[in-house]
């Protein structure tokens, strides 16, 4: 029932009449977006999309020179502002979404992909790589709902919307990072901001499902769409 349900306002928030060809008529505002884990995969996808949707995108991701390249070319064809960080959550992410505030006077959506929506399987991983993939996953989403709730504060009652989408394998542990979106969408409710989440069931298969992941992040970050808050979308 709550299956049929979602699948049915997904439907028509993708039939509406903004979605068609030739209108120029948006579902929201334009908001400042920030994809934490922007390269590759299922990031670079949600970067475009949310380009697409005429938001003014900033992402960063963390790793080596080839990683700094994907980024820069994914930046020089969407028109994003990409930042290679030491690491994306903690004190380096802080910084970077505060100084992102700074510039853009407020951050309206904030979409966490961090390393383990890109890894190989789990028998790819040792176990200090799936701690990491945990820690990134958890740890981006809070530093990102800590920067909302201080945005909101400091907005002391004025423009407060927020959108906060988590992403990322279930058996990377997501079961408990969805407890967490649930308990950070209930802490975050009276601020203004939505959090919701994405738990990928299985591998990543080309583009498709990076195409099909970025659709529905783009419906949770929708300003019509805050009865998502606290769930997490299963794929």
């Amino acid at each position: 029932m709550a299956d049929n349900y979602l699948e049915k306002k997904f439907e028509e928030h993708y039939n509406a009449p903004y979605h068609k060809a030739g209108s120029n008529k948006p579902k929201v505002r334009q908001r400042t977006a920030v994809v934490i884990g922007g390269v590759g995969g299922v990031g670079s996808a949600v970067v475009r999309s949310l380009r697409i949707a005429g938001h003014k995108v900033f992402f960063c991701d963390s790793g080596d020179a080839a990683l700094a390249a994907a980024g820069g070319e994914t930046a020089l064809h969407t028109g994003a502002d990409f930042m290679l960080l030491d690491k994306i959550y903690g004190e380096p992410l802080e910084e970077y979404l505060s100084g992102i505030a700074e510039r853009s006077g407020s951050i309206g959506i904030v979409v966490c992909c961090p390393r383990s929506s890109r890894r190989p399987g789990l028998l790819g991983l040792t176990a200090s790589g799936a701690v990491e993939a945990f820690e990134e996953t958890v740890g981006a989403l809070l530093t990102a709902a800590r920067s909302m709730n201080r945005q909101s504060e400091e907005a002391n009652g004025g423009d407060s919307y927020g959108r906060i989408v988590s992403i990322g394998y279930a058996s990377d542990g997501l079961a408990a990072s969805e407890s967490l979106v649930h308990e950070l969408s209930e802490e975050l409710s009276e601020k203004g901001v939505a959090v919701s989440g994405v738990s990928i069931g299985s591998e990543m298969s080309g583009g498709v499902l990076a195409e099909s992941i970025s659709r529905v992040v783009r419906f949770l970050v929708d300003g019509g769409n805050g009865f998502m808050s606290g769930r997490t979308v299963r794929i």
